[in-house]
């Protein structure tokens, strides 16, 4: 707005003057709001620090990896990152290198009859991956017919008649698809194409089923003794409709999915009672399941701290009643 529209604004009277005015800093507010948006780090809120732009190192901002002002790969000073080499004894196959010839030495094959083997002045290492080629075992069922006039016919071996794939097999596709987060049809055209397997996207299901069924004595027996941990560190996180619950002690994690984001899966999990830390970030399903030690998360503590007082109350009212209920007990 220039002067002289500011001055047909006034001169139009009261209610028009005061109604502009509102609209002006109703748009300023909006507008704060959303600059306060856009500054949030992951220092400042609860979003995570791949999501930062920019980050603040010594005062200053440290500019963006695509900038133009910064060159690209190792900067000057980095100490730089090199492949250490394998001792001999890890060496499949040692090949000595020679100079071919040499144009100032009148000698040179008498050179090469004194070539000083031991050590060698340099080593180069070359890592490749043998031509892979699945063992195919077949299992061949005869019938054997005694003097009893009877016929006895033979049956496939227990450890090999639930499946057509092998154990280590089966564990590579799992390994793919649970941890590698490949998709089935993935899995299936990489064994096509780089073991000259032939898997069908059923076998695929089936198989990480019977991982599944396999590991599920290992999930019982850590889920046991998760309860019996001293400290606990725990969260959940979003996961496809549902929530991926994590509780990490000093031996194992475990992780449970369930569609509740609530304290009754804590009481799944732990029992009605866990008698041990939980290290937490506040949220209240922990805090009204807990009633015993609580460790807070420092990131959230520091984020409330620097957020101002009205966090930083409730932080140390939460502290006030942990404690009060932690002295009840006792």
């Amino acid at each position: 707005m220039d002067k002289a529209e500011a001055e047909r604004l006034y001169d139009s009277g009261k209610d028009p003057t005061v109604e502009k005015i509102l609209d002006y800093d109703r748009e300023n507010r909006e507008l704060k709001e959303k600059v306060a948006r856009l500054e949030r780090t992951s220092q400042s809120s609860s979003k995570p620090p791949s999501s930062d732009v920019t980050r603040e190192r010594n005062g200053q901002k440290r500019q963006h990896a695509s900038s133009p002002k910064r060159k690209a790969g190792g900067q000057p000073g980095h100490p730089g990152n090199h492949r250490n080499l394998l001792p001999p004894e890890q060496v499949d196959e040692a090949i000595e290198c020679f100079a071919l010839e040499c144009r100032d030495c009148r000698h040179f094959e008498q050179c090469r009859a004194q070539a000083v083997r031991q050590p060698p002045v340099s080593r180069w290492q070359v890592t490749e991956i043998p031509p892979l080629k699945p063992t195919v075992t077949e299992y061949q069922l005869y019938t054997l017919c005694g003097e009893c006039g009877k016929a006895h016919p033979a049956t496939l071996p227990v450890e090999v008649g639930r499946s057509n794939f092998g154990p280590r097999l089966t564990a590579m596709i799992a390994y793919f698809t649970a941890v590698l987060k490949q998709p089935r049809r993935v899995v299936q055209d990489c064994f096509q194409t780089v073991f000259a397997t032939t898997i069908a996207l059923g076998s695929t299901q089936n198989l990480l089923t019977q991982t599944s069924q396999a590991l599920a004595p290992i999930e019982k027996a850590l889920k046991n003794a998760l309860p019996q941990q001293p400290v606990i560190n725990a969260d959940e996180s979003g996961w496809y409709k549902r929530w991926v619950w994590v509780f990490v002690t000093s031996v194992f994690v475990y992780f449970h999915i369930d569609a509740s984001r609530g304290s009754a899966v804590l009481k799944t999990v732990l029992g009605d009672i866990y008698k041990g830390i939980l290290c937490v970030d506040r949220w209240g399903a922990y805090t009204k399941y807990h009633k015993g030690l609580i460790q807070l998360c420092w990131a959230h503590l520091k984020r409330d701290i620097c957020n101002g007082p009205q966090k930083l109350d409730r932080v140390l009212s939460l502290w006030i009643t942990c404690f009060v209920q932690k002295e009840g007990q006792q």
